[in-house]
């Protein structure tokens, strides 16, 4: 199943679960996590029935569950369908093809989302893969970052560039850029530094294992949350990790990372770090 969480005309993430229950809340730990007090702390959970069906459950909210504009207190949901919690609206796809795998209980899914990392993978060739989108404000941002990269001589100069980009635009607590000038083989340049101006190498990247998986994969990864003792032990709440692809030919990575004082990047910060790696693909192929 495939939950597309939007608010307004934004969108806010993108999440996917091979099994319920699936608890949408206020709450930290809700594997749906909406942060407004208009949202219950545990406001609505998605679960499977014995023969495969997917069910919505209101858990007594303040302001009610709607699927289809209706309140409802339980009801069974398909693809096509909307829930609309306070302002936001949750599109429902659900592959009818794919197998269910054993029903877990409520505990065991609280305890794997106060334990493991929530990652969202963009797959920009997929059929059924949204739109990127680009939100009107970072019109003039995109625009002083095109024309950073553009007045980069070597690839030296493109790092120390994409990496001011990143801290400019993204305000993360730990960025990290690496790129190579062929296709293949290793890194040749990188630099990172902390929000304190310090530097960081790549051993101190608290997600590090993401950037070797983007670099194998070419995957654009979105973890919109991590579990609360990392949270806890790193102060970091989300991050960032893109390759710097060009085609099918990857030159490198851009990695970023939010601290606890930070909101919690979306999908929106990950379509748009896409583009500015897409440009820097581009660019460095052509050095």
């Amino acid at each position: 199943m495939r939950l597309t969480i939007k608010q307004g005309d934004r969108l806010i993430n993108e999440q996917h679960f091979s099994r319920g229950p699936v608890y949408i809340g206020r709450q930290v730990g809700s594997q749906v996590f909406l942060p407004d007090k208009a949202v219950s702390r545990q406001h609505t959970v998605l679960y499977t029935t014995t023969d495969g069906k997917w069910v919505v459950e209101d858990l007594d909210s303040a302001n009610k569950t709607y699927l289809n504009d209706e309140a409802i207190h339980k009801a069974e949901i398909k693809s096509g369908d909307v829930l609309k919690i306070a302002d936001f609206h949750i599109e429902i796809n659900i592959d009818a093809s794919a197998k269910q795998g054993a029903g877990a209980t409520l505990e065991d899914t609280l305890h794997a989302t106060l334990h493991e990392a929530q990652i969202i993978f963009r797959h920009l060739d997929g059929v059924d893969a949204p739109l990127i989108k680009m939100q009107a404000k970072r019109g003039k941002d995109f625009a002083q970052a095109a024309s950073a990269i553009c007045k980069s001589l070597d690839s030296q100069e493109l790092l120390i560039t994409l990496l001011d980009i990143v801290f400019r635009q993204f305000k993360p607590f730990h960025a990290w850029v690496a790129l190579r000038k062929g296709p293949s083989g290793t890194l040749e340049v990188s630099k990172g530094r902390e929000i304190s101006g310090q530097g960081v190498n790549f051993e101190d990247l608290v997600l590090r294992q993401r950037v070797n998986e983007v670099l194998d994969n070419h995957r654009y990864i979105l973890v919109p949350r991590l579990p609360l003792q990392v949270e806890k032990e790193n102060k970091v709440n989300s991050a960032l990790v893109v390759p710097v692809m060009n085609e099918n030919n990857c030159f490198g990575v851009i990695y970023a990372d939010s601290s606890l004082d930070h909101e919690h990047y979306s999908m929106n910060d990950l379509d748009y770090l896409i583009l500015i790696s897409i440009m820097a693909g581009a660019f460095i192929k052509n050095l």
